[in-house]
C-alpha cells in the first residue's frame, strides 16, 4: 500500500507540474482581472455602473444605492465636461479664424496705406515741383 501511494504521489506531482502550477493560474485570474477593470472603464463607469456588487463590496444596501446614486452623478458629470471641452473647441476654433481674417485685413489696410503714402508722396512731389516752376515763371516776369 505504502508503494502505491508513493506512485500515486508521483503521479499527483507530474500532473501538477504538467498543469503549470499557481504561477500560471496567477498569470491568467490577473489578466481576466485586468480584462474586466478596462472593460468596466470603457463601458460601465461611463454609464455609471459600479465595477462589484453589494455582496462582494461588503455594503449595506443603502450604502450601495448611495454609491450608486454617486457612479451615477459622476457620469453625468463627465459627459457635460465632454460636452463642455467639444463647446470650448468648436469656440477656439471660430476663434482661430476670426484671428486669420482680422490678420488678413490688417495686411490688406497696411498695403493701402503703403500704396496711399506712396500716392501722398509724388503728389507732394509733383505739387513741389508747380510751386517751383509757378515760382520761376513769377521771377522770370519781376525781371521782364
Amino acid at each position: 500500500m505504502s508503494e502505491w501511494e508513493v506512485v500515486n504521489k508521483a503521479h499527483l506531482k507530474e500532473a501538477r507540474k504538467a498543469r503549470g502550477g499557481p504561477s500560471i493560474q496567477k498569470a491568467y485570474t490577473t489578466a481576466m482581472k485586468k480584462m474586466q477593470d478596462d472593460y468596466y472603464e470603457a463601458v460601465g463607469k461611463p454609464f455609471g455602473l459600479l465595477r462589484v456588487g453589494p455582496r462582494l463590496a461588503r455594503k449595506s444596501t443603502k450604502e450601495y444605492a448611495a454609491e450608486k446614486r454617486q457612479a451615477k452623478r459622476m457620469a453625468e458629470d463627465a459627459v457635460r465636461l465632454e460636452e463642455q471641452r467639444k463647446e470650448q473647441t468648436a469656440r477656439e476654433a471660430e476663434l482661430e479664424a476670426q484671428a486669420c481674417e482680422l490678420a488678413s485685413v490688417e495686411a490688406a489696410l497696411s498695403e493701402r496705406e503703403v500704396s496711399h503714402e506712396v500716392e501722398v508722396a509724388a503728389a507732394a512731389k509733383a505739387l513741389e515741383q508747380e510751386r517751383a516752376s509757378l515760382h520761376r515763371a513769377k521771377l522770370e516776369d519781376q525781371k521782364a
